[in-house]
């Protein structure tokens, strides 16, 4: 099985922990849009025996799941990590299946409205037997960014969902916030971990995990859950909640936009629409179909960026006014379900499928293309620092911002133990080439190849996309990485 952990890599990448200015502190970074503007100079390139992780911290789950896909977030000079999951209840005895699974043949003797009511008996009955038989939990666990000590933890009852809860934490005005499995937002003090206020939300309860990350603006945090809602930060109060079929998804994650009418929250919705809404009292300026839906908008200036999850409906870009958005371009060389763009200067770079494309920001024309070496990536977005780009699905892809050309700077892999190197030290180091030329070599250099090698997100970024493949933080690993500042 691969190893499940969550990398903390870009947040000492990024930023020196005693400088607040610097802080990763909340879903794809300060400013919700994958950018950092950190003055700290990063590597070029990697050693040719790569680097190793200054601590690594684990954080053993007493049970199992995945952990969830939340992202670590950096703040204060330390680092949060959220972390969904089951414990197995002792002396639990399940009665036989009453339901149990059906044949091919089974399914096709009964009637469509039969087999209807088999399946919501057998979902019942699961549902019964994974409750009795598993104790949910969540933890939100504070590190020192320095050392990889555990400052403090916090553990809270939970519920049962399809994959472990993935919506990443927000950090501010020395708060914590975040979105439980149970439809709760939960706000904690960031210091102590001392809960501050809890409030459930007035949402369907469902096994869906929800990948929505929550924002904070203007005193309100703002979570896409089921519906929209948002909440007094300071109070818990829920101050408003988005009209029937209005405003409904799991996925998307509030962006902010700094209107001349003051601070907005746009999100994008189910139906492939984009809506923009006052923070205090959740009305709805406008909405267009913008043929995105799981993925986060980015706001750039007063234009926005969606990534649509097939390539008809493609990467648009709209300029935004109070009155509404406007289309003005759109590229459908790519798609993804969950990824987000980025924009370093003038310029937008986009991952989709395989694909990796730097586009024109002013006119959506592709500057260059290229395909990457790797399998399906899924859910994961782009991270820009120091005139760099970071893209983590099977390792940690590093390329230059830059428009002229393509340039990797490192394409590395990282091991159980924290070595981050390339996949060319990493065969010398495990013999692959000789294994390969066994009987039945491709196999079993394909077992070591990926025995102990975690599977990645977007190092803290992509948080609120659903299922986003990032290190996850089952077994928790956070490395840091310091060795990368030049």
């Amino acid at each position: 099985m691969l190893d499940r952990c969550s990398l903390c890599l870009v947040a000492v990448v990024l930023c020196r922990v005693s400088t607040s200015a610097d802080d990763w502190n909340q879903w794809r970074g300060p400013d919700r849009n994958g950018v950092s503007n950190s003055t700290v100079s990063l590597r070029d390139a990697l050693p040719e025996t790569g680097l190793r992780a200054q601590w690594v911290s684990q954080i053993k789950l007493q049970g199992g799941g995945n952990g969830g896909w939340s992202s670590p977030v950096v703040a204060g000079g330390r680092v949060y990590c959220f972390e969904h999951s089951r414990v197995e209840r002792k002396g639990v005895k399940l009665p036989p299946e009453s339901f149990p699974p059906l044949s091919e043949e089974d399914r096709k003797s009964k009637s469509k409205d039969d087999l209807a009511e088999y399946d919501r008996q057998r979902n019942e009955e699961q549902k019964d037997r994974r409750d009795r038989q598993y104790q949910y939990r969540e933890i939100l666990t504070c590190l020192d960014a320095e050392s990889g000590e555990s400052v403090w933890d916090f553990h809270r009852d939970s519920v049962a969902t399809g994959f472990g809860q993935s919506g990443t934490p927000a950090i501010v005005g020395g708060r914590v916030y975040f979105l439980g499995a149970d439809r709760t937002l939960v706000c904690l003090a960031a210091e102590s971990g001392a809960k501050v206020w809890t409030t459930p939300l007035p949402a369907t309860p469902s096994e869906e995990q929800i990948s929505s990350s929550v924002a904070l603006l203007e005193g309100v945090a703002i979570v896409l859950c089921g519906d929209l809602y948002g909440v007094d930060a300071a109070e818990g109060r829920l101050l408003w909640k988005s009209p029937p079929g209005r405003m409904t998804g799991m996925d998307s994650s509030p962006a902010v936009w700094e209107s001349d009418e003051g601070m907005l929250a746009v999100v994008n919705v189910n139906g492939g629409e984009t809506v923009c809404v006052r923070p205090r009292t959740g009305e709805e300026l406008w909405r267009v179909k913008s043929h995105a839906q799981r993925s986060t908008p980015v706001i750039h200036g007063n234009r926005m960026l969606t990534l649509g999850d097939n390539r008809k409906n493609g990467l648009r870009c709209f300029d935004l006014s109070t009155d509404g958005a406007e289309p003005l371009w759109s590229f459908h060389g790519l798609s993804d379900p969950g990824s987000s763009p980025i924009v370093v200067g003038d310029h937008v770079y986009v991952q989709g499928e395989t694909r990796l494309a730097c586009l024109d920001f002013e006119t959506g024309k592709s500057a260059w293309q290229t395909t990457l070496d790797i399998g399906q990536p899924r859910y994961t977005s782009l991270l820009a620092a120091d005139g760099k780009i970071f893209y983590a699905f099977d390792g940690i892809l590093a390329f230059a911002a830059d428009p002229e050309d393509y340039r990797v700077l490192f394409d590395a892999r990282m091991n159980k133990d924290g070595l981050l190197a390339t996949e060319a030290f990493f065969r010398q180091e495990l013999n692959i080439a000789d294994l390969e030329r066994e009987e039945k070599g491709q196999e079993k250099a394909q077992r070591v190849w990926q025995q102990g090698r975690p599977v990645w997100t977007a190092p803290l970024c992509d948080a609120g996309d659903r299922r986003r493949q990032a290190l996850r933080p089952a077994e928790l690993r956070s490395r840091l990485l310091r060795s990368l500042e030049a």
